[in-house]
């Protein structure tokens, strides 16, 4: 995580909305089973199979599901 966030430093934006405060240090989550449980979650709130892309992939995140307990 460190490392990235050292790499993002690079774009004079973020590191500018770093020292402001705006932005936190990057950091690393482990999320087990992740494809599944996003897949699980796309599902429940009503998007088809066909739609769900990986969360890197989609332009917008979905904030609840990183709060959402594991299925």
């Amino acid at each position: 995580a460190a490392s990235i966030d050292r790499a993002l430093c690079a774009n004079p934006q973020y590191a500018y909305a770093r020292s402001l405060g705006q932005l936190d240090e990057a950091r690393a989550m482990h999320c087990p089973d992740l494809c599944h449980r996003w897949h699980l979650h796309a599902s429940k709130t009503g998007r088809r199979i066909g739609d769900v892309k990986p969360p890197v992939l989609a332009r917008v995140m979905d904030a609840d599901f990183f709060k959402a307990s594991p299925a």
